[in-house]
């Protein structure tokens, strides 16, 4: 079962419009992580977008999300630090609803195109207090690739596959080409 393409296109356009401003976590941040793929639920989830949310640009960052039409959802997990905001957009001709889980928080990242990742290191623990999916494949598969102290970024373990010797060079040869934009 594979998620539909116009809600992640819909969901990295939106993140793409916050800039420098937010650090992408969960499933998206592995899907950015990992090399060209098709969607399938088992690999990242991808139901709403987690963001960390710069301190220092937080009103940078609450000033764009006002002027996007996105509303405030008030939930149980609602704290200080801690938002959620939602809209229904219109994608390809079909109606998308984007989630937005926001946390302000100094977190570290890396830079993937252009967009601020979580660091993998950083982001395998937040499975533990804060993100859910904690069994996808990309978790699980990032997890054994940190242990065995291999960086598990545009592997494609993060996706499921289990490459062979030459499909592991093809990988690391694309992986200097491949961007995510």
């Amino acid at each position: 079962m594979t998620w539909k393409q116009e809600k992640l296109l819909a969901q990295i356009d939106t993140v793409r419009r916050f800039g420098n401003t937010v650090v992408v976590s969960g499933g998206l941040a592995w899907h950015m992580m990992s090399p060209p793929h098709i969607e399938d639920k088992r690999h990242h989830d991808h139901s709403d977008v987690d963001l960390f949310i710069i301190p220092s640009k937080a009103r940078e960052f609450f000033h764009i999300l006002c002027g996007t039409g996105f509303n405030r959802y008030y939930t149980k997990y609602n704290t200080p630090n801690f938002y959620r905001y939602g809209k229904t957009i219109q994608w390809d001709k079909k109606r998308v609803k984007v989630l937005l889980d926001l946390f302000i928080e100094e977190i570290p990242f890396i830079r993937i195109g252009n967009f601020q990742v979580v660091d993998p290191k950083h982001l395998l623990p937040l499975y533990e207090t804060t993100h859910s999916s904690k069994k996808c494949t990309a978790v699980v598969n990032a997890t054994e690739l940190i242990r065995k102290g291999l960086n598990p970024i545009n592997r494609p373990e993060l996706v499921g596959l289990k490459p062979n010797k030459w499909e592991l060079l093809q990988f690391q040869r694309e992986s200097k080409m491949f961007v995510h934009e």
